[in-house]
C-alpha cells in the first residue's frame, strides 16, 4: 500500500505529480522520482545532506 505521504526526497514531488520509486536504506523507507532517480544511481553523495553516509560513495564511473 502507497503512503499518500510519499514524497519524492530530492524535490519533494509526490506520486500524483511523478512516478516514484521506493528504497531502503539504513532501516528506513525513502521515495525519489523518476526524474530524480539517476542521482541515486550515478551521483549519490548529492543526497548526502537528506541520507547521510552517502557522501562515501563514490560516484559511477564518467559522472561526477
Amino acid at each position: 500500500m502507497i503512503d499518500h505521504f510519499s514524497k519524492c526526497i530530492y524535490c519533494g514531488q509526490s506520486d500524483q505529480t511523478a512516478p516514484l520509486y521506493q528504497f531502503i536504506y539504513k532501516d528506513k523507507e525513502y521515495w525519489i522520482c523518476a526524474q530524480h532517480f539517476p542521482i541515486l544511481i550515478h551521483n549519490p553523495g548529492l543526497l548526502a545532506d537528506k541520507l547521510p553516509g552517502l557522501e562515501l560513495l563514490e560516484p559511477s564511473e564518467g559522472h561526477s
